[in-house]
C-alpha cells in the first residue's frame, strides 16, 4: 500500500521533499492515509481541524497563502461551496507557491474545473496542475 501511495505522490502529484502539502480531510477518510504517506517523501504536511469556512469562507486559502502550500487538496463539494460563497482564491490571496490543486470524492462539475483555473491577475494558471486523485 505504501509503495502504491508513494507512486501516486511522486509520479502523479510530482511531490518533492521541499513541498508543503495540504489535503482538507479527516482521519476517517482514505485521503488521510494518502496524505500522511507524504512524510515518506520528506514533504511537509499542513493539517487543519475544523470547519473550512471559519473564521471566513476563504480560510483554507489564507492557510495556503500564509504557509506557502504548494499542493492543495480538497473535494468537489468544497469547491462548489466556495463558488456559492463568491470566494475567488486566486484574486483574494497570494497563491504564487501553489503548483497543484487536487480534488477527490464526488465528480467535479465543469464550473468547478473552470473555477479552479481562475488563478490570479498575473495569469499563472498555465503552470497550475489540476489533478484528480
Amino acid at each position: 500500500m505504501l509503495i502504491n501511495q508513494l507512486k501516486e505522490l511522486l509520479l502523479h502529484t510530482d511531490l518533492k521533499r521541499e513541498d508543503t502539502i495540504f489535503y482538507f480531510t479527516t482521519c476517517g477518510w482514505m485521503m488521510w492515509n494518502w496524505l500522511t504517506c507524504s512524510l515518506a517523501v520528506g514533504a511537509t504536511l499542513m493539517l487543519y481541524d475544523g470547519f473550512p469556512f471559519h473564521p471566513q469562507a476563504g480560510g483554507l486559502w489564507k492557510l495556503a497563502q500564509d504557509h506557502k502550500i504548494t499542493i492543495f487538496g480538497t473535494s468537489a463539494g468544497y469547491i462548489a461551496a466556495l463558488m456559492a460563497a463568491g470566494v475567488k482564491p486566486g484574486k483574494e490571496y497570494n497563491l504564487t507557491p501553489l503548483k497543484s490543486v487536487l480534488s477527490t470524492g464526488s465528480p467535479l462539475s465543469i464550473e468547478g474545473f473552470e473555477f479552479r483555473l481562475q488563478r490570479d491577475k498575473e495569469g499563472h494558471s498555465a503552470r497550475l496542475h489540476l489533478g484528480r486523485v
